[in-house]
């Protein structure tokens, strides 16, 4: 008998225990603070992105994106404001962008600030500390559409007796796109938060709530799709925090993205010749075990073609039959300019979830075009550059080409050589010039270039720091080729690499053109000194920090630029090759930093005309010859050595760097041969000056260092 009771005992045991609800995975919630009119916040986007493209993050991490009313207007805040307002507040967020996982501000890697969600080291080290947890609280969500109607039953069951919790349920849309969002230049926008609600009623307080062990909590939530969304991209999140901690205990989403289609082309980049006609054939295959329609969209946006070029698809709609293939024909007709057409188009499907449209590309370069802008680092932006691209003098002739494709720098230089133009432009952006072990060498490719008689301008705010700051990680950026750009070829002297925020937003500075210098021409433009609304700009990129360099006893370049009204902090540099005369400006500052558009264009002419109206082509005025000064730093004086090929009057100035002249003295009668004269220092400022000897139209220039 007393065996057949612990029988019933233990059968009695057991099926308690089988009606106990298991703890779930702990998931991430990562809350996005951003704004379209926020520069950084698109600069940190891709960084951002490519986080969450990562399989092992999608696991764990689910994202949602509110949009505050700051810095600047913003198309999706508009129509909702409260919701990342109150939000914000219960964050304490000040600036944007910015993010909290699971309620939590992720600490700061170095050169970052707490929250950013660029930074994403910091991210996955937060996002790490809840990997393989288990929390009590499990949510599952059923979504119900009846047209613009989306009808969320949620259920909120614990293992264990909580109290003092809050759940809050989101309606969130995948995928927003719109031209003019704001003014930073983004169009594509994920997991927007487009509202969030309590018994039918707009609100971020969230729903209070005691839950006992076992019990199943549920809550139902209608909503009505504004117009301003896509209800084919809308699905719902839920997250149950802690009100006395703000930490999220558990999250969850019942989105479910469509599969993407499997899509192969001919070689992606092609010369093409004027006038003519080339066709790319473009292969689509579903993947699913289910029939899809595929759509194929010209993206206007994000492609552009080049004046006289034009595009069509065969079709633009497939009917797939799972694991179905068929083919269409993309044709481009080139016009009689030069230019590079990057012809964008959009894949979505319908059928098998939330479709994220996904962009393919082809490149179109027309054969012979002179000038190119090397596009695709963090930062560019392709409307600054609108002193070359709506000039006259080179927009005919300018190819705007993509310099990195996944994780491959110059991806084009195979098809498209960079020696074929005469005149090329790269912007890094905070990118070094180099990186050991691997094919990113701009230090090398400006060497390559000014050997075949070709011209460059490069900027890079933050290169010299990557070559010469002893500090740790920045030793990624100097290999040889960096070492030897800087200090060999340009005869540069790293000073320090100035912050240009206040590590939340971008902070103003001046830069300084040199007085009488043909790029410089004494101008005064503020840095990171944007208007809220400039609609001349898809995107404003700021300089978060700048390099800040001066000019070694030997260097042959000559200053152009300089900071803050500091004569010896310069900022950019001209330099001539002395082989074969092709030119070379560097600047630390980005043309894209610059905030006025008039100063922007008219800055990227000058640097232009430099380059371009002295080519070994081109008839040229002046020449240099061979110069020495000794001593070099000088304090009393120093001796000037020179040649001279006839006895015509030799004239030698000295000017400072903002282009005075300080001394000036004449040899009316020199030797045929070797001349010296010794120029009186003494009362000259320590500092960096330009020696220049002209006879006819012979003309050196030589730097000098004073230093009393």
């Amino acid at each position: 008998m007393k065996k057949i009771f612990l029988l019933l005992a233990i059968i009695v045991a057991g099926s308690s225990f089988l009606n106990l609800k298991a703890d779930s995975p702990r998931k991430v919630l990562y809350e996005k603070f951003t704004n379209a009119s926020c520069p950084p916040c698109a600069a940190q986007d891709p960084a951002y992105k490519g986080f969450l493209a990562n399989p092992a993050n999608k696991s764990i991490v689910i994202p949602i994106s509110y949009h505050v009313n700051f810095p600047g207007s913003d198309i999706i805040n508009s129509i909702n404001n409260d919701i990342p307002s109150t939000r914000r507040a219960y964050h304490s967020v000040t600036g944007v962008p910015a993010g909290r996982a699971n309620g939590i501000t992720h600490a700061a890697s170095p050169q970052w600030y707490a929250g950013a969600p660029g930074d994403t080291n910091s991210i996955v080290n937060t996002v790490n500390t809840f990997r393989g947890q288990m929390s009590p609280i499990t949510i599952t969500i059923d979504q119900q559409n009846n047209g613009n109607q989306v009808v969320a039953t949620v259920n909120v069951t614990s293992s264990q007796t909580m109290t003092n919790k809050r759940l809050h349920i989101a309606f969130i849309e995948r995928y927003f796109f719109h031209p003019n969002a704001g003014t930073n230049g983004q169009t594509e926008f994920e997991y927007v938060v487009r509202d969030m609600t309590v018994n039918g009623t707009r609100s971020a307080a969230g729903r209070p709530f005691t839950i006992n062990i076992n019990e199943t909590i549920t809550h139902t939530e209608t909503w009505q799709v504004p117009t301003q969304a896509n209800p084919k991209q809308i699905y719902v999140v839920a997250f149950v925090e802690d009100i006395s901690t703000k930490e999220v205990m558990q999250s969850e989403s019942n989105l479910v993205e469509a599969p993407k289609m499997l899509v192969s082309s001919d070689s992606k980049y092609s010369i093409v010749d004027r006038n003519s006609t080339l066709t790319k054939k473009v292969s689509v295959t579903n993947p699913a075990s289910i029939p899809l329609t595929v759509s194929l969209k010209v993206d206007d946006v994000n492609g552009v073609m080049h004046p006289g070029s034009s595009v069509e698809f065969s079709t633009e709609t497939l009917n797939l039959a799972a694991n179905e293939t068929k083919e269409i024909n993309v044709n481009f007709t080139n016009g009689d300019k030069g230019g590079y057409s990057s012809v964008a188009y959009n894949i979505s499907t319908e059928g098998a979830g939330i479709s994220v449209p996904e962009t393919k590309e082809f490149g179109f370069l027309s054969k012979g075009t002179k000038y190119v802008v090397y596009t695709g680092f963090s930062g560019f932006v392709k409307d600054a550059y609108t002193g070359v691209s709506s000039n006259p003098d080179y927009m005919n002739e300018i190819a705007f080409l993509p310099m990195i494709d996944g994780n491959e720098y110059f991806p084009t230089e195979k098809v498209f050589l960079p020696e074929s133009f005469d005149v090329s432009i790269i912007a890094l952006g905070g990118y070094p010039l180099a990186i050991n072990n691997n094919p990113h060498n701009v230090a090398a490719l400006a060497q390559t270039l000014l050997d075949a008689g070709k011209h460059v301008y490069i900027s890079s705010t933050d290169g010299m720091y990557f070559t010469f700051n002893p500090n740790g990680s920045a030793q990624v950026g100097n290999p040889p080729s960096a070492l030897n750009f800087y200090q060999t070829m340009l005869g540069l002297q790293y000073k320090d690499n100035v912050a240009r925020n206040d590590g939340q937003r971008y902070t103003t500075f001046t830069i300084n053109g040199v007085m009488n210098d043909p790029i410089g021409k004494g101008l005064t433009i503020a840095g990171n000194s944007f208007p809220q609304n400039d609609p001349t700009l898809r995107t404003i990129q700021g300089a978060a920090f700048t390099d800040v360099f001066s000019l070694s006893p030997s260097s042959r370049s000559i200053p152009c630029f300089y900071y803050n009204n500091v004569s010896n902090d310069l900022a950019g540099v001209r330099y001539r090759n002395p082989s074969n005369n092709s030119r070379l400006v560097y600047t630390s500052f980005s043309i894209e930093c610059l905030g006025s558009k008039t100063l922007r264009d008219a800055t990227m002419k000058d640097i232009m005309d430099w380059l371009v109206n002295d080519s070994p082509t081109s008839v040229a005025t002046t020449v240099e010859t061979g110069v020495s000064l000794m001593p070099n730093p000088a304090s009393i004086f120093s001796t000037i050595n020179f040649q001279s090929t006839s006895n015509q009057t030799v004239t030698i100035s000295v000017i400072d760097v903002q282009g005075k002249v300080v001394l000036m003295n004449e040899i009316s009668a020199p030797t045929v041969g070797s001349n010296s004269y010794s120029l009186m220092t003494s009362k000259l400022t320590n500092g960096s000056y330009t020696v220049v000897v002209k006879q006819g139209e012979n003309v050196s220039r030589t730097p000098l260092v004073i230093m009393n």
